[in-house]
């Protein structure tokens, strides 16, 4: 032993001082591995996170760039075909196919499908995001009016015939929203892209809808269009699905627009009969959007007359209620006892808005109904018929120009609008349907089912 007896520090003193404290020892290293584990936990939530907001600003960016506004066309609306003839003479028929009357024409922000006869766009679509208003709201735009050089000589518009009393020259494509460039200011300023609109239409709602999707797409807050998405739940046939919040700053709509017509207006009689100078004037205009991420959507129909009129809210006062507001806010805090008064006062024209616009919203299912029974009455017109004929049918004993019987036959599949962002939509709720057994609505109303089914059990 190299100790010895008379040493003072004896053996049990000596094992007592180089004894090791496990207990002192284990504590940092509990520390590093609990602190090493919610290290680990919370990177990989950050990277989680970052990774799937690259992979939806990838998918988003994709989208944006393939975004064709030729692919919002409306299904089966030149698919329509209309035969004629004579009982006469059997064989003396005549078949008119709305493809060879309607021609798509695609520009570089929008797309529409003009009619030869009427000399008009009937139906116009274009993408709106939130890049395409910034840009557009930096550019000079000139309220121009330019004959579209690129339609047959025949089929064009001169700027004389599009001057009506009380009627405005309005964009089907506002150029707010597609003047991106020279170019495309351009083009929307052509002849093509206008039709005649009242002026309590053009000046009122139509300018309304216009400005509140544009800030909708830039995602300023909870819009107004935010609000309209909320009411038109009871579009039961296309639910939309819940929004993600990273989509808010990235929101892009799908915008249709166009002219109907009406049988009891007469209003292509004009054209039909031998005046080929006069531009017939549309007897309602509609609107349709389409949230392409969240697939919520929404549709107008607006009649073309003073019926239109709306409670217009003048800049100087909107201005006003901005500072009001302001001001406001900023005395919120001190003063408590205003509350109420001041939810009262914060948004005074929200609910002036609201209540001109939800008078003309329609589901999109009577919307593309509509559609289909104006192109019936344009087929009438151009067959020179007096009975209107709906859908699929056939019409015997008809006189045609006062000398002969005819049958004739108007055949037609449904007009579709918004084909690609429907079947996108139905892919997702396929694969969401597939992954998740049931969407998270459909089970509430499921749970809701049993619940009737043990309550008429218990009732027996």
């Amino acid at each position: 032993m190299w100790w010895n007896n008379n040493s003072s520090i004896n053996k049990r003193q000596l094992e007592t001082v180089y004894t090791p404290n496990w207990m002192v020892l284990s504590m940092p290293i509990c520390f590093l591995v609990g602190a090493s584990y919610f290290i680990g936990v919370f990177s990989g939530l950050w990277v989680r996170t970052r990774v799937r907001r690259v992979m939806g600003a990838g998918q988003r960016c994709l989208n944006h760039r393939f975004h064709n506004p030729a692919w919002l066309e409306p299904n089966n609306f030149r698919g329509s075909r209309i035969s004629f003839k004579t009982t006469n003479a059997i064989n003396d028929m005549a078949v008119l196919k709305r493809e060879d009357t309607l021609q798509l024409i695609s520009r570089s922000n929008y797309a529409l499908l003009y009619d030869k006869n009427l000399k008009m766009a009937l139906w116009c679509g274009f993408y709106l995001t939130s890049g395409m208003v910034k840009v557009a709201r930096h550019k000079h735009k000139a309220h121009a009016f330019y004959t579209d050089r690129t339609l047959p000589r025949e089929i064009q518009v001169k700027p004389m015939q599009l001057q009506r009393h009380a009627y405005d020259k309005g964009h089907m494509a506002p150029l707010a929203s597609v003047a991106t460039c020279v170019t495309t200011s351009f083009e929307a300023s052509l002849a093509s892209n206008f039709v005649l609109q009242h002026k309590s239409l053009n000046r009122g709602i139509w300018k309304r809808l216009e400005r509140i999707s544009r800030c909708y797409v830039e995602g300023d807050g909870f819009s107004t269009l935010d609000e309209l998405f909320v009411a038109n739940q009871y579009d039961g046939n296309l639910s939309p699905l819940k929004r993600r919040k990273g989509w808010v700053f990235s929101r892009c709509l799908a915008v249709s627009t166009g002219v109907l017509f009406r049988k009891e207006k007469n209003s292509l009689d004009c054209v039909f009969q031998g005046n080929k100078s006069i531009v017939p004037i549309p007897d309602e205009l509609y609107m349709a959007l389409w949230d392409v991420h969240s697939h919520q959507h929404i549709a107008f129909i607006i009649p073309n007359d003073e019926t239109a009129a709306v409670k217009s809210v003048r800049t100087k006062h909107l201005n006003e209620g901005k500072k009001s507001r302001q001001f406001i806010s900023m005395r919120k805090a001190k003063i408590q006892k205003l509350a109420p008064m001041i939810k009262r006062i914060q948004n005074p024209f929200e609910k002036i808005e609201l209540s001109d616009i939800n008078r003309f919203r329609v589901t999109l299912k009577e919307l593309e109904d509509r559609i289909a029974l104006s192109e019936s009455v344009i087929a009438e017109k151009v067959l020179s018929t007096s009975l209107a004929v709906r859908g699929t049918g056939t019409i015997n004993n008809t006189k045609h120009s006062k000398r002969h019987e005819c049958i004739l036959e108007y055949q037609t599949l449904p007009v579709e609008l918004f084909p690609l962002q429907k079947r996108r939509r139905a892919c997702k709720v396929s694969f969401t349907r597939a992954f998740w057994g049931v969407l998270p609505r459909e089970h509430k109303s499921t749970i809701f089912r049993e619940k009737i089914i043990c309550l008429h059990k218990c009732n027996e």
